[in-house]
């Protein structure tokens, strides 16, 4: 089965669906009922692309019932983050979002979105079961590393809570400068989870180097410009006082523990 790809149109042969009814919503297309799901439908539903890899075949995108995973295969698309798309064709609520058997168009460039700031207070219990979701977010990032050649992690602490953010670079674009500095970052933020449903790490997909905003460092953030605190004195510092510690960390739950040895 051939795949087409002209005109910034990408398709695959379709073949017949079990219903003529045409879904345009993703949230009508989940609420399908289960004894229906493994049912195909013709489809035809829009989004605004935030995150796009063409070698890594990764797809999210921003619906009406906020951001989804779409399954696109090991086709390249004619997409980046940014357009607005139709996605037109097949699907199965059993399968998920596929573009296997659909077609996609652009209908627009440079539509803008707004990465609204993470308020997240709950622990790292409450943060694996939330729902993929497009986040600004504030931390300090603990080390940078390069995976290859078209990414680049960071190795972040955002609100207590380990976040992995992964950078995807264009040809030639600079590479961000983040290591030991606190940033504003924009991306698609899914909880990565453990089979029994622990948090391991908060996955940040982030489209563009330019999505990073240095804001500072260790050495010109004055919360710094304090005397150290002893560790068997914190038991006097009252609740919620800023206090400032020095020593290799033992052990660490994120959101609920933190242990330095003494001595």
């Amino acid at each position: 089965m051939a795949a087409l790809l002209l005109f910034g149109v990408w398709q695959k042969p379709a073949v017949g669906a079990e219903s003529g009814d045409v879904i345009t919503s993703t949230r009508r297309f989940w609420e399908i009922p289960a004894e229906a799901r493994q049912k195909t439908y013709r489809v035809n539903m829009e989004f605004v692309v935030l995150y796009y890899d063409f070698q890594w075949h990764l797809l999210w995108a921003l619906g009406d019932d906020g951001v989804s995973y779409i399954y696109c295969g090991n086709t390249l698309l004619p997409i980046k983050a940014g357009q607005r798309i139709s996605c037109s064709g097949l699907m199965s609520p059993r399968a998920g979002l596929s573009l296997e058997q659909a077609e996609v168009r652009v209908l627009a460039d440079n539509v803008a979105v707004s990465f609204p700031s993470w308020q997240f207070q709950g622990t790292a219990d409450e943060a694996a079961r939330l729902p993929s979701q497009m986040v600004s977010v504030e931390g300090f990032v603990n080390r940078q590393a390069d995976i290859d050649d078209g990414h680049v992690l960071l190795d972040m602490k955002v609100r207590g809570l380990p976040v992995v953010a992964r950078v995807l670079l264009r040809a030639g674009a600079p590479k961000p400068q983040c290591e030991a500095t606190f940033v504003r970052a924009e991306g698609v933020l899914v909880p990565n989870t453990t089979p029994a449903g622990n948090l391991t790490a908060l996955a940040l997909w982030i489209a563009r180097p330019e999505d990073v905003h240095v804001l500072g460092s260790l050495r010109t953030d004055r919360r710094f410009d304090r005397q150290v605190t002893r560790i068997e004195g914190l038991a006097g510092i009252p609740a919620g006082q800023l206090v400032k510690v020095t020593g290799t960390i033992q052990n660490q739950e994120p959101g609920n523990s933190l242990t330095i040895p003494t001595a």
